[in-house]
């Protein structure tokens, strides 16, 4: 984006160059560097950077404040409100805030247990981005190895999470906690008859997936609901 109405001409004369710049940029850059780094951070595929460089060049050249800088600014602002990336962020922007809007109204009832089936490398995943938005999660897998594999997966992914700060460590043992694991020997059946939603993350066997999908539609709720993460 762009700074329009004088952005690029009052900013400099108010802060300096130096500090306008990575407010202009959103970035942290010097102006003999700017540039390179610019087209490091972006590959290239944003004008917007580039062009408020030229334009701020311009206006050094021109004249801060100068009714050419201002036209420079201006030239600026409407080549850019026209480029195809402007009009893929305009589109991506309403598309975002479309999703946001439920046309189906507020849920009868807010979903809170899942189940997820399959603990591969798909199905730790569902269950790691599940735990973390506070469900809990009946993880089944036929295997109690792959089951293992699974947890720990989400539990060294939370781990980094911790070192980083993300995340703190109560935070990390609660989510772990909401993570039930069963293999086939397993009541999971029960479990199942009180889910919001199972989702399959299983292999891509059809036979396979049909016997899951008969074997959880007898046990799930009337409200529940099946999803798959079906790649076929």
């Amino acid at each position: 984006v762009l700074p329009g109405a004088g952005g690029t001409q009052r900013l400099p004369k108010l802060t300096g160059l130096l500090n306008a710049l990575p407010m202009l940029l959103t970035g942290s850059i010097v102006l003999n560097k700017a540039r390179d780094q610019v087209m490091k951070q972006t590959k290239g595929k944003y004008p917007a950077p580039l062009k408020i460089l030229d334009v701020v060049g311009a206006s050094f050249e021109k004249g801060l404040g100068s009714k050419a800088a201002y036209e420079a600014e201006s030239k600026g602002f409407g080549e850019l409100g026209v480029t195809p990336e402007s009009k893929a962020l305009v589109s991506i922007f309403f598309g975002q805030t479309a999703c946001k809007k439920s046309p189906y109204g507020k849920p009868k009832q807010s979903p809170k247990k899942l189940a997820v089936l399959g603990g591969g490398l798909m199905g730790a995943g569902i269950t790691e981005v599940s735990v973390t938005k506070g469900y809990d999660v009946f993880l089944k897998d036929m295997s109690l190895e792959a089951l293992g594999k699974a947890q720990k997966t989400v539990y060294d992914n939370l781990s980094k999470k911790l070192k980083k700060k993300a995340m703190t460590s109560a935070e990390l043992t609660r989510n772990m906690t909401r993570i039930t694991a069963l293999d086939a020997n397993s009541n999971w059946a029960q479990h199942f008859g009180s889910v919001d939603m199972v989702i399959e993350a299983v292999p891509e066997i059809m036979d396979l997936k049909r016997k899951i999908i008969q074997e959880t539609e007898a046990v799930l709720p009337e409200h529940g609901i099946f999803a798959t993460n079906t790649s076929a």
